[in-house]
């Protein structure tokens, strides 16, 4: 009876029972089957609104996880999955309305429906059920709920939300290999999700495995391949594991080791200095209160355990135990690595501990130039800057001890020469020249730099002109010193080296055709003196600036006669009255040169008469103990040559003249100023020089004498034309005036000729060149037998030694040539007849 009136109510219910009506649990379970396998997810939305006892939020996230078609985007049914697991279930349709279509059940019992179930292997809450129904009484139980099936709920909800990898079920989660576990654990709950909430899930499903240690190695292994942000997550919100915090802390402190100093996400020195303060507090160590001196006790231990070199940052021995003095001494290299935040150099806490370690003072030199020869960390290099490097290198020699082998004044060094280099010139002034306190650096060290600097900035300069570029920052870094603070010889020669470079600039100069000389080419021109010999024939009209070049050619010599980088030099370094007079002799007789060139004789007659002799007289007068040869040249100073070249000189003019066989008096005038030069030559030049000057001297008088009596040719031909009378009355003139006017010239020409002849013997001297004796003796003789007639006769002619009037011009001519035969012949080997 029963069964029949159960079999004919199974009907009645399912035929009574349209979709409109209230379906049982198993029913409403198995159509949200239906729902999901079909991806119905707003029907699905529905009935579990209309049946929230039954769709509990582990059974809605089953029905999904199980039955929910892989191919199905997460996006669909994500929106409901959040909406459960936040809510605790479904507060609304999601506005859509109507009732739920229950034709998928309408014909199925609840028998049928609760056996369909079992056969599809839902457990729907049956297994949360029994978990909680049984789980006081075996804790096995509760363990394998804890650390599998809340972890596979977990799971689905992480997979829902977003994420990382597809969806697992509980017996294939549980087949897992511990590892495996581990790290499906920490991707997608830890990783990116609440941290708190995936440790203590983690630390279930470890328990429940008897994973221990092992496992937890497996954390650490995972935590060391991660952002250091990830890491610093856990330790902020998480506490640590119970049943190995040993290997936590020494993972902790290796990370840290390990690290740069800049991450994608963060800070991460700040993020490794509150791991070691969250280490710290968790062991009870008060940093603080550990002292340098033990510190340096440890670090001495360590070195003395690991030998040159040190170990590996997973085996590094005492660094990673976590005592007082290893996590004082983490912290003053994790500060070290924010301080070298100042240089652009991406440093990690193990770089920084090995330079401390085991840098050399070379190491800790070259590593400080390193950052120093960096971009600043973009901040620019500015005065505040420059504060914070010697701040930051104070504390990375005094307290961290990276940079413990430098002293402070090496330091200061190499700042002062990077602030030099970029150009802060008014920073260099204030902090080491006129600092308000006591002076980092001395004055001479301070001094040195400057020249170093001034030096490069010169040698890089690719022109001369002070006002711009490299040859600016020279004069510029030279003001910092010279001259109000310093006027050694170092610097007086760099600032005339800057100062004649600047006066080149304005002139046309190169030593390649349409390539500008570089300051460096100037400073290392073999012969500075020479590039004024360039400059007159690059520019012409030149030579009329003599004073100018005068002035560049001593300041050149002066400047590079000796190197700028690095050397040691005491006072008395100036030029000797020698030495200038030498370069003003040189530069004068390029002139001359430079003057005859451009056909302008009488510039250049100018500048020997008043410029280049009279310069060899006056060094005389200021040495009179000098040797002569200081004084009458030698093979280097050729300005001799100048003289004895515009002794040669022939216009184009005087050429033309010559050729036509005409006699000007300009033509005459020259000829004698030509005779003027080259006595003045005899004084300045060498004693080998000396026969070449007097055999040009000879040809000169031999010209003069040709002009002479074409001129008086001239003369008679034109008194010819007025008439015999005419003619008559001048050689009566010319014989009772001695040779009156028309022999004015020569006249003039032998007291030139006399001139010289006195100026060489004042300047050779009586005892090399007797010429004084000699004329003074011819003189006497020449009295005694009649000055009278020598007065009365005129000034062209004398009495010779045979009753015959003899002209001065030959007096004058044999004194001179018998005087230096008699006077250098000794010397020379000259004789008499040498010079007829």
């Amino acid at each position: 009876m029963d069964q029949p009136t159960a079999t004919s109510k199974g009907p009645k219910i399912e035929e009574a029972a349209p979709a409109e009506e209230e379906l049982s649990s198993s029913r409403a379970l198995l159509l949200s089957l239906h729902f999901a396998s079909r991806c119905d997810i707003a029907t699905l939305r529905k009935l579990i609104v209309a049946y929230p006892a039954v769709f509990r939020r582990d059974v809605v996230l089953e029905v999904i996880l199980r039955f929910v078609p892989e191919s199905t985007a997460v996006g669909i049914y994500a929106g409901l999955v959040k909406e459960v697991v936040r809510e605790g279930g479904l507060l609304s349709d999601g506005g859509e309305g109507g009732k739920v279509d229950g034709g998928f059940v309408k014909d199925v019992n609840e028998a049928s429906a609760k056996k369909t179930l079992e056969g599809v292997g839902f457990p729907g809450g049956i297994v949360r059920e029994l978990v909680g129904e049984f789980g006081d009484d075996d804790g096995m139980l509760t363990e394998w709920g804890l650390g599998i099936l809340g972890v596979v709920e977990r799971l689905v909800f992480t997979a829902v939300e977003g994420t990382r990898g597809g969806l697992i079920g509980i017996e294939e989660f549980e087949n897992l290999d511990g590892r495996e576990g581990v790290s499906l654990i920490l991707d997608r709950m830890v990783r990116d999700g609440d941290v708190s909430d995936g440790m203590r899930v983690l630390a279930d499903y470890i328990r429940y495995k008897r994973g221990g240690k092992k496992f937890w190695g497996c954390v650490y292994e995972w935590m060391s391949r991660q952002e250091f942000g990830v890491l610093w997550r856990v330790v902020n919100e998480w506490d640590g594991p119970v049943e190995d915090g040993e290997g936590y802390f020494t993972m902790l402190m290796g990370r840290c080791y390990s690290s740069g100093g800049l991450s994608s996400g963060g800070d991460i020195v700040e993020w490794m200095l509150d791991v070691v303060y969250k280490i710290a507090g968790s062991v009870g160590v008060e940093l603080n209160h550990v002292g340098s001196q033990e510190v340096e006790e440890f670090v001495e231990r360590y070195l003395n355990s690991t030998g040159a070199g040190g170990g590996h940052e997973w085996d590094m021995g005492e660094l990673v135990v976590h005592t007082a003095p290893s996590l004082k001494l983490l912290e003053q290299l994790i500060a070290s690595v924010r301080m070298f935040r100042v240089f652009p150099l991406g440093l990690t806490v193990k770089e920084v501990m090995r330079m401390r370690f085991w840098g050399s003072k070379g190491d800790q030199l070259g590593l400080l130039k390193r950052g120093l020869g960096g971009n600043g960390g973009g901040k620019g290099r500015n005065e505040n800057w420059y504060k914070e490097v010697r701040s930051t290198c104070e504390y990375l020699r005094g307290t961290s001890g990276v940079f413990g082998r430098l002293e402070a004044g090496e330091v200061e060094v190499e700042v002062l020469r990077d602030m030099l280099a970029a150009g802060k010139f008014m920073a260099v002034t204030t902090t080491y020249v006129t600092p308000k306190g006591k002076p980092s650096l001395p004055p001479e060290v301070v001094e040195k730099a400057v020249i170093h600097t001034v030096g490069d900035f010169y040698d890089n300069a690719t022109n001369g002109n002070k006002m711009r570029g490299g040859m600016k920052n020279a004069s510029n870094a030279l003001a910092i010193l010279f001259p109000n603070h310093s006027k050694s010889v170092p610097l007086r020669r760099l600032s005339k080296l800057i100062e004649a470079t600047h006066a080149l600039s304005e002139y046309s100069l190169t030593l390649t055709p349409g390539v500008p000389l570089k300051p460096v080419q100037i400073r290392l021109f073999p012969d500075p003196v020479e590039l004024i010999s360039r400059v007159l024939q690059s520019n012409p009209k030149a030579y009329l600036q003599l004073n100018s070049l005068v002035k560049i050619a001593q300041d050149l010599v002066y400047g590079v006669s000796k190197p700028h980088h690095d050397e040691e030099e005491t006072e008395g370094g100036e030029m000797t009255k020698e030495e200038i007079a030498a370069v003003k002799r040189r530069v004068v007789g390029m002139c001359v040169e430079a003057a005859l060139a451009e056909d302008d004789f009488e510039t250049a007659f100018s500048y020997v008469v008043n410029k280049l002799v009279p310069g060899y007289q006056n060094l005389r007068a200021f040495s009179p103990t000098t040797p002569t040869t200081a004084f009458t040249g030698n093979n280097t100073d050729t300005a001799w040559q100048a003289a004895l070249q515009a002794g040669r000189y022939r216009s184009p003019t005087m050429l033309a003249e010559s050729m036509e066989g005409v006699a000007t008096a300009k033509g005459i005038e020259q000829v004698t100023k030509r005779m003027e030069v080259l006595s003045q030559a005899l004084v300045i030049c060498p004693g080998e020089a000396v026969m070449d000057v007097l055999r040009t001297w000879k040809n000169c008088e031999d010209e003069l004498e040709r002009l002479l009596e074409l001129e008086v040719q001239e003369e008679r031909q034109h008194a010819g034309k007025l008439g015999e009378w005419v003619g008559s009355t001048i050689d009566m003139s010319k014989r009772a005036t001695g040779g009156g006017g028309l022999l004015k010239a020569p006249m003039s020409l032998l007291g030139a000729a006399s001139s010289a002849g006195g100026r060489m013997v004042k300047g050779l001297g009586s005892t090399a060149f007797p010429l004084r004796s000699v004329s003074r003796q011819s003189h006497d003789e020449g009295s005694q037998r009649g000055s009278g007639e020598f007065e009365r006769g005129g000034g062209g002619w004398t009495v010779g030694e045979d009753g015959e009037r003899v002209r001065k011009r030959d007096v004058i001519s044999g004194m001179v040539t018998s005087g230096l035969a008699s006077g250098l012949g000794w010397m020379l080997g000259a004789k008499t007849e040498d010079m007829n």
